[in-house]
């Protein structure tokens, strides 16, 4: 069975009673000494802070305290309301102060966690941190019973602002200074085609055999080709630092991946409960399942994996954008011509289609008064230039482009495998119900409990470890059909009795398996029948030679099964409320 923290604090910080104390009443999380609390999560072994301190992380961080709050009214038997957590002074939710951050959520560390289990899959060079981050919360409660007719009627509502999957990983702040450098060295790619024997270089025969014969001018041909492409060096080193500065993240916004930080957040809201968050949803509502675990791990994969095909589309954004001029210097009878073929690198390879064409020139553009029509004289030899161009040039456009992406690839996917296990551990660390309700009937009253947020750590059965249930803003209400009054009293009978002999006790009036007839064990003189050990009734005690009803109304101070928790303390009525910002 898991251990119920409430039950390791043991304090509640709003309750309502009737007719004792119906309230309103009103309590702050800040009142209770929860700091500092010890807890041991493995039998015999050592013991970790619970609650957290600014100086001591612990398992539970609840930001600022004081914001937090509880109400509890009870105004009759058949009535009681219940708030915790993010709440006004009338008990009920405050939407606008949590929308505008007027109070902090709770974190809870699993990589801590993970560490003093030894079950952490990772080294501190892959993940340094990892915390379940919740946003602000808080949930209300009404019970009703009007005239005790029929059944009661229970309502309830909750708030929880948000809830995030937050890891910091050095692996992972890493990749912009190894991709960075693969992104430089791109220009390399360039510089090595346009050198001798490369790609583009190898083209210059070629280009220097274009010719064509034109009427009365006889041969036209190329006698000299030359290739320039503006430095793109510069272009790199800016683009180094932009492409790192937009986080990454995956088609369906669920991961957001921060490459200056290495902090990786995972949106669990929004992947529970899609644009409404965990607002909403249905009672009991399981978050951090299997499924979504797996959810998770393929949206950190994908955000992951977008690097490449972000690193891909900018570079060759950088490629497509850079200036070449060629010139084909043409021998023409006894002149020369220079024809010019300019425009950028993605014009002419064709890896651009939104570039404009590139732009061919001839100077002069005619010879002995007879003009040389780009379109009809020279086209062969614009056409064959164009097409030798093309597709040298998509050649070092695509190397260059599918180089970059291998080398991003050999950088990410590592990280992606060493993050699988880490992430497919948490449900085994923590499990999260959202709107979690329960409904008891009870020794005559009904009893409600609804919780904002419930979590369970080590759900996952780690051997050795101690199941620990959290509760965050947990309200209770319990309604009666009416206000029952019992009159215990107990018959002894005889007396008088012999020492070292059984005496008789029988209890009546009580309320239903609340007392039967049991006996004590005499131990002093037959005239003063004194006790040494309490009856075996709860509700019964023998003091002074006789027995007497420990109390004239129900019960004092007893814990029921439905609060989850909240310790229930009844009044001579069943009419009662409390609640509480955090289970205690």
């Amino acid at each position: 069975m898991p251990i119920e923290l409430d039950e390791l604090l043991n304090v509640s910080d709003a309750e309502s009673g009737y007719p004792s104390s119906v309230g309103p009443n009103t309590g702050s999380l800040a009142d209770l000494d929860l700091l500092g609390l010890q807890g041991e999560l493995i039998p015999g072994g050592a013991t970790i802070p619970l609650i957290g301190t600014e100086t001591t992380p612990g398992l539970l961080d609840l930001g600022e305290l004081g914001a937090l709050s509880a109400y509890a009214e009870s105004p009759d038997a058949m009535n009681s309301t219940a708030s915790a957590g993010a709440v006004g002074a009338n008990g009920g939710l405050d939407l606008s102060g949590v929308e505008n951050g007027t109070y902090d959520g709770a974190s809870i560390d699993l990589m801590n966690l993970m560490d003093q289990l030894g079950v952490n899959p990772v080294t501190d060079d892959v993940v340094d941190s990892l915390a379940l981050e919740l946003g602000a919360f808080g949930s209300t409660a009404n019970g009703a019973w009007p005239d005790g007719a029929g059944e009661p009627t229970f309502t309830s509502e909750y708030v929880v602002a948000g809830a995030d999957l937050t890891a910091s990983s050095p692996a992972v702040a890493g990749v912009t200074s190894t991709v960075g450098t693969a992104i430089t060295g791109v220009g390399g790619v360039l510089d090595a085609a346009l050198g001798a024997g490369g790609t583009i270089d190898s083209i210059i025969g070629s280009l220097e055999a274009l010719g064509t014969t034109v009427p009365l001018l006889g041969t036209v041909g190329v006698t000299t080709a030359t290739i320039s492409i503006d430095d793109i060096d510069q272009a790199l080193l800016e683009l180094n630092d932009t492409v790192f500065v937009e986080p990454l993240a995956d088609p369906n916004g669920i991961v957001s991946i921060d490459l200056a930080t290495g902090v990786i957040s995972v949106n669990v809201a929004q992947l529970a409960g899609g644009e409404s968050g965990l607002n909403g949803l249905p009672a009991n509502t399981p978050v951090l399942d299997d499924a979504m675990i797996t959810s998770i791990t393929d949206a950190i994969a994908g955000a992951l994996g977008s690097l490449t095909e972000r690193v891909e589309a900018a570079v060759l954004d950088v490629l497509n954008n850079a200036n070449v001029t060629v010139q084909l210097d043409l021998d023409v009878i006894l002149a020369e011509t220079t024809l010019t073929i300019s425009g950028t690198l993605g014009s002419i390879a064709g890896t651009d289609p939104d570039a404009a064409d590139p732009v061919v020139s001839a100077n002069p553009s005619s010879i002995a008064g007879l003009p040389l029509p780009l379109d009809t004289i020279l086209d062969p030899i614009v056409s064959g230039a164009l097409g030798l161009l093309q597709s040298a040039f998509a050649t070092v456009v695509n190397t260059a482009v599918d180089g970059v992406g291998v080398a991003v690839d050999n950088v990410v996917n590592p990280i992606v495998t060493s993050l699988s296990p880490l992430f497919g551990l948490v449900n085994d660390i923590v499990s999260l119900q959202v709107n979690e309700q329960e409904q008891l009937y009870l020794d005559g009253a009904n009893t409600f409990t609804v919780n904002a947020l419930s979590l369970e750590l080590f759900p996952g059965g780690i051997a050795g470890v101690v199941p620990l249930n959290v509760d965050l803003a947990s309200s209770n209400v319990r309604v009666s059909a009416q206000a029952t009054e019992y009159t215990p009293t107990l018959d002894v009978t005889p007396t008088e009795a012999v020492p070292n002999t059984d005496l008789p006790v029988t209890g009546t009036g009580y309320p239903p398996a609340r007392c039967s007839t049991t006996s004590v064990s005499v131990s002093s003189s037959p005239s003063c029948a004194s006790s040494t050990s309490k009856p075996t009734c709860t509700r019964c005690r023998v003091r002074s030679g006789r027995a007497v009803p420990r109390s004239t109304t129900r019960s004092s101070r007893r814990r029921t099964a439905c609060s989850r928790g909240s310790p229930t303390r009844s009044p001579g009525s069943a009419g009662r409320s409390s609640s509480s910002p955090t289970s205690r």
